[in-house]
């Protein structure tokens, strides 16, 4: 992951703008901790605000509610992106079908180090 240019951190916009402001480039890069959870569901929502580009291949946690993912996997947190979902990898709308289509899920996760 990209966690800095030139000094300044934050959203993806706020380090683009930094990076286009000059002809020097500082950037500070950390490997992302990769982690997998196993949740059901059982018809409760996961309680997840999703954050997506389109030609990405992950989705983005901006918010946690209430809801299956927060009951089940408490240390999973804002910031953290779902990678894979029941091994099915992908674009954003394969992965949001993935979770819909199924009552148990088996999640990959990646975060900043």
């Amino acid at each position: 992951y990209v966690t800095a240019v030139n000094g300044v951190t934050g959203s993806a916009e706020k380090m683009s703008e930094a990076f286009k402001k000059t002809d020097k480039v500082n950037i500070e890069v950390s490997r992302p901790v990769v982690f997998a959870k196993t949740i059901a569901t059982d018809g409760v929502p996961l309680g997840l605000d999703l954050k997506y580009g389109p030609g990405g291949s992950s989705l983005l946690i901006e918010g946690i509610r209430s809801g299956a993912l927060a009951r089940h996997a408490p240390d999973v947190r804002a910031g953290d992106r779902i990678l894979s979902v029941n091994g099915t990898t992908g674009t954003p709308y394969t992965l949001m079908q993935a979770i819909q289509d199924s009552p148990a899920l088996d999640i990959g996760f990646s975060r900043v180090a």
